[in-house]
């Protein structure tokens, strides 16, 4: 009878290398308050609570022991303000990131 496994022990049972991805949405901003869907607009600051979110992500990506710095950990951003404020919020010093431009949100029109 074969054992049932988790597929993280399933791969590392066979020696296969793990990646973890964590795809973190942007915290409150002004927009967010409005009755729109914000889509492509780069220029909303976070509010007074988004700022507490992002400050409230750095304090969760600790505990998890995901730090810029460690081996093997890396972050990408969309180019939006609101994304790079909680990015930056997040973290005591400003981790290097890499900025994509592929991970903006689509156009939902004007």
């Amino acid at each position: 009878m074969r054992r049932t496994l988790a597929l993280n022990e399933y791969f590392k049972e066979r020696g296969d290398r793990i990646i973890d991805y964590y795809l973190i949405r942007h915290a409150e901003c002004e927009i967010n308050l409005q009755d729109v869907v914000g889509g492509r607009t780069n220029n909303s600051p976070l509010t007074e609570k988004g700022i507490q979110q992002s400050k409230d992500l750095g304090k969760r990506l600790v505990a998890l022991d995901l730090i810029p710095g460690n081996y093997g950990f890396s972050i990408e951003s969309s180019p939006s303000v609101r994304t790079i404020s909680t990015l930056l919020g997040a973290f005591e010093e400003p981790p290097y990131f890499v900025v994509n431009p592929k991970l903006q949100e689509l156009s939902q029109g004007e």
